[in-house]
């Protein structure tokens, strides 16, 4: 029953991805400027510019060369990057590592920060500790990223020398790259920590107060933190799944900001510095990355929704 539920979700990602590929090649074809102008810049002439057009094959019919971009695509092969004439999609993929690791820490931090945050809030609602929380999370979460990041940055790194100004840290050494992370990590999950405790502290109150199944289990004898643990708890965090899997994808994206902020490489950098240099094939071989980041994301949420709610995956 649940292989088959994870199995018509496998099958729903075909004609997105189908459509995610057909528009990474319309919106790059109908974009403004000539790559190969670019890329000759003062060095143009008939001769440079034909040859070129025709080593990315962008002097053939447009229908021509969609289907041969389909061809390769399914291959893995976006061609070569017209900026640094490396493989393109290889190219992508080294660059991910680095905004996947930043992602995932932030990921962890927003998840166990923000249920805390969230679950201690909605234990004592209008006490003391839950109005300075939800007033802190208030003002976090009005606090852009870049700002964030330059007061972390400005009084933990640089006046307090704490914490690396900036950089990835050694690869050799794990530790070195963990202490890298803690403050590109803060930066990029503190926003949305603040949008998952108010989520939590909001559907925790909601099943505590009005739900039948809890009354029925205080009525049977149970304590409290077993009610919340083993009942309210897990129906309280099918909200919060959901914010966690959409988020994935816009921390790879807010990742852009934040590595420029800390000196990291990514793919968001590199995304950016390739549609500043008009470089088709790498520009499509990131943003297909950064698609498909998205779509195991929200595929991962449904599997998640099935292992909370067994209704979900029934129906």
């Amino acid at each position: 029953m649940y292989l088959s539920f994870i199995a018509r979700r496998l099958l729903q990602t075909i004609p997105t991805l189908l459509g995610i590929i057909t528009a990474l090649f319309l919106v790059l074809y109908l974009a403004p400027g000539d790559p190969i102008m670019f890329l000759l810049g003062p060095y143009y002439t008939d001769d440079a510019y034909e040859a070129l057009a025709s080593k990315y094959g962008l002097d053939r019919p447009l229908p021509i060369q969609y289907f041969d971009y389909i061809y390769r695509v399914v291959q893995g092969d976006f061609g070569m990057s017209m900026r640094s004439s490396i493989p393109a999609f290889p190219n992508a993929i080294r660059y991910l590592r680095s905004s996947l690791e930043l992602a995932l820490a932030a990921l962890i931090f927003i998840a166990i920060a923000g249920t805390i945050l969230g679950a201690v809030s909605a234990l004592a609602p209008g006490g003391r500790l839950d109005r300075v929380i939800m007033f802190i999370s208030l003002g976090v979460y009005s606090v852009p990223v870049f700002v964030a990041g330059s007061i972390l940055l400005y009084t933990l790194a640089f006046r307090a020398q704490l914490f690396p100004i900036g950089g990835r840290g050694e690869p050799s050494q794990p530790l070195d790259i963990l202490w890298h992370l803690v403050l590109p990590t803060i930066t990029l999950g503190i926003r949305q920590t603040a949008l998952v405790a108010r989520i939590l502290r909001s559907k925790l109150i909601d099943i505590l107060s009005n739900r039948p199944y809890i009354v029925t289990a205080r009525a049977k004898g149970l304590g409290e933190m077993k009610v919340v643990v083993k009942h309210a708890f897990r129906n309280a965090m099918i909200p919060v799944v959901t914010v966690l899997a959409l988020n994935l994808g816009a921390l790879i994206g807010n990742a852009a900001i934040t590595e420029v902020v800390f000196n990291r490489v990514g793919l968001g950098s590199l995304l950016l510095q390739s549609v500043h240099a008009r470089d088709y094939p790498q520009v499509q071989a990131a943003a297909f990355l950064f698609c498909m980041v998205v779509i195991i994301a929200n595929l991962l949420a449904d599997v998640a929704y099935g292992l909370l709610d067994p209704r979900i995956r029934y129906e």
